[in-house]
């Protein structure tokens, strides 16, 4: 197998890893928007930086990606609670 051969098939593998995270990124914006719905009919707050902080904090302990996973929920937070 050439090397380009290689190249392109682990490209192949980083589109389908890529196609797998958008379609988790989407199932778990619309369970928020369920929640973000809820909290608007009865008038409680969008915000909850505790709940946000135990996400981050599970999501990055003992990770090299923690700077990294924590900056992209922490938009994914953000932009969930923009719409």
């Amino acid at each position: 197998m050439t090397e380009e051969k290689r190249i392109a098939g682990y490209r192949k593998d980083l589109d389908k890893i890529d196609d797998k995270l958008v379609e988790l990124i989407e199932k778990r914006i619309a369970a928020a928007q369920k929640i973000v719905s809820k909290k608007k009919l009865f008038g409680l707050s969008l915000e909850d930086p505790g709940r946000e902080d135990q996400i981050i904090k599970r999501l990055t302990t003992d990770k090299k990606t923690a700077p990294l996973v924590e900056e992209i929920f922490r938009r994914i937070f953000s932009w969930v609670k923009s719409l």
